[in-house]
């Protein structure tokens, strides 16, 4: 069959929900390798994504070869009979996995899933991200995890971390992404990773609001060694959380490396937005490296016209980190004007105007943009109000022309 010589050639398997594979493919896919030399199928395979489906269980040891690195399952609705002898499978077949994703496998309070769950990662994998636990992962699966000494990235999404967190976690550690219920589990997290190389560090999670989670989280950076590392830090809460405060703001403050922030909190019916023109000019000065600031959350309409975050803000801020490429920020809108002497900044790439309004006179659009083309004339514009969608399409449009590349015509002096 023809399509089976195409199957050596094949680096990335992603058998997804929408593809329709029956039973009969599969038994045509795998044909005569079925008893025997079965690793001669998929001999390049390194990525396998899949779903599963009624009757394709039966096939996946087909596809779970050596040669895998990145394993993505899905097994909604399994139970613990068939994830365990799936997870049998991983474990035997995969020996040189780097990424395993588990999608779906709420049925983890079972001895034996946790056992091989953990030895899976043990053996051989340095990145684990368990996307749909339970609601209440059982504690020793939790802390065998917090404790596997090889494991470089961790992706979780928990309520919480269940009982006293084991001291000197994850000593490996370069990339934490957890989502948690509350900031005193943070705190307990964070404060036994005393070991680790963190350097990509991202949490959904209330901010801290009181004292002394804030001095606890202090003591933690400051005990860390974290500060010349982490060049990506993102703390978002859950949808419609409260924002940041510039108390929160001012314990980053010693991360001079940093080149990625997200402190982002999504406005709802009113503008949440608390930041002012001081404090941006004083987080550029703290973090001069930043080449991505999400820093409020995105632009909203309320917003656009009542900060003090305006043109000259901006321009300070693209002048004292001259490598921003990603730029995400409430700004009033009111104060772009035509203004002579701003440097421009070439590297802003993207530029999220968010639902910020526009004025209803064509004249004063056409000065915001030709005051933005100054600014960032490098930008595409991101967002735009839904009712204003119109005015923003002309307004980039003007943008675009402004920031042409002058055309010089050669004068010809001759007669």
């Amino acid at each position: 069959m023809r399509l089976r010589q195409y199957t050596t050639r094949v680096t990335d398997l992603r058998l997804h929900s929408d593809v329709s594979v029956n039973v009969q493919t599969f038994q045509t896919l795998i044909g005569p390798h079925k008893s025997f030399d079965w690793l001669s199928l998929w001999p390049k395979v390194r990525t396998l994504y899949w779903r599963r489906s009624p009757g394709n269980l039966q096939f996946l040891k087909y596809f779970l070869i050596p040669g895998v690195r990145n394993l993505e399952i899905s097994l909604e609705g399994a139970g613990d009979g068939e994830l365990l002898k799936t997870l049998a499978l991983v474990e035997s077949h995969c020996m040189n996995l780097e990424d395993l994703r588990l999608f779906d496998t709420e049925k983890r309070g079972n001895q034996r899933i946790q056992d091989t769950i953990r030895q899976i990662v043990y053996n051989n994998s340095s990145t684990l991200r368990l996307l749909h636990p339970p609601r209440d992962p059982p504690t020793p699966l939790v802390h065998d995890i917090l404790q596997l000494p090889a494991l470089r990235v961790l992706e979780m999404h928990i309520p919480k971390v269940p009982g006293p967190v084991p001291w000197d976690i994850l000593p490996s550690l370069e990339y934490l992404n957890f989502t948690l219920d509350k900031p005193p589990d943070v705190m307990d997290l964070l404060g036994n990773l005393r070991k680790s190389k963190l350097r990509r560090f991202a949490l959904m999670c209330p901010y801290p609001t009181s004292k002394g989670d804030r001095a606890r989280l202090v003591r933690f950076f400051d005990g860390s060694g974290l500060y010349n590392s982490v060049h990506s830090f993102s703390w978002v809460p859950r949808l419609y959380g409260a924002p940041p405060t510039w108390e929160f703001v001012t314990t980053l403050s010693p991360f001079a490396s940093m080149q990625a922030l997200n402190l982002s909190a999504l406005c709802g019916r009113t503008c949440h937005f608390n930041f002012r023109h001081e404090h941006v000019i004083e987080l550029s000065r703290w973090m001069p490296r930043l080449r991505e600031l999400y820093f409020g959350g995105p632009p909203c309409a309320v917003g656009g016209l009542t900060t003090d975050i305006g043109y000259h803000t901006l321009a300070a801020l693209a002048r004292n980190c001259p490598n921003l490429s990603l730029l995400s920020i409430h700004f009033n809108i009111g104060t772009f004007v035509t203004v002579d002497g701003v440097k421009p900044n070439w590297n802003v790439v993207y530029w999220d105007v968010g639902e910020t309004a526009l004025p209803a006179d064509p004249l004063s659009r056409t000065i915001i943009a030709l005051a933005a083309s100054k600014l960032f004339p490098n930008a595409v514009l991101i967002g735009g109000a839904l009712k204003d969608t119109r005015a923003w399409e002309v307004v980039r449009e003007e943008f675009r022309v402004f920031t042409l590349p002058a055309v010089h015509m050669p004068l010809d002096l001759s007669i």
